[in-house]
């Protein structure tokens, strides 16, 4: 008789655990559908300036062999211009064969600046 009683109360507090869950998943069910649906965050671009380019004449190019062309992008113009010191002259090669000589501010900047010529050859 002890055995019965065992099978019948475990079938007893199975069948109420399962009420019990099955409750209470309707309940969180009905809670969740209850709620305002919140919006995910909305990421917008930031709007960034464009990176200052370097303008004609404050920089050179020089061919370090006559058999290269030299062509630089709008990329290597901004590059120029974040490389650039206030005192100091920099010298920054590109190639094997081509390097950019970049004039400091303090240069630009004084009352006689004479601009450069856009490519000179060191052959």
């Amino acid at each position: 008789m002890l055995r019965f009683f065992s099978r019948a109360a475990l079938t007893t507090s199975l069948a109420v655990a399962a009420l019990l869950m099955a409750g209470s998943a309707s309940a969180q069910t009905a809670r969740t559908a209850r709620q305002k649906p919140v919006k995910a965050a909305q990421v917008t671009p930031r709007a960034t300036a464009p990176a200052p380019e370097a303008a004609a004449g404050t920089f050179q190019l020089v061919r370090l062999s006559e058999k290269v062309t030299v062509t630089i992008t709008t990329d290597a113009l901004s590059e120029i211009e974040r490389r650039r010191k206030d005192t100091e002259e920099v010298s920054w090669p590109i190639s094997n064969y081509a390097r950019v000589r970049i004039l400091p501010r303090s240069v630009i900047n004084a009352r006689g600046f004479q601009p450069l010529a856009p490519v000179a050859n060191a052959y």
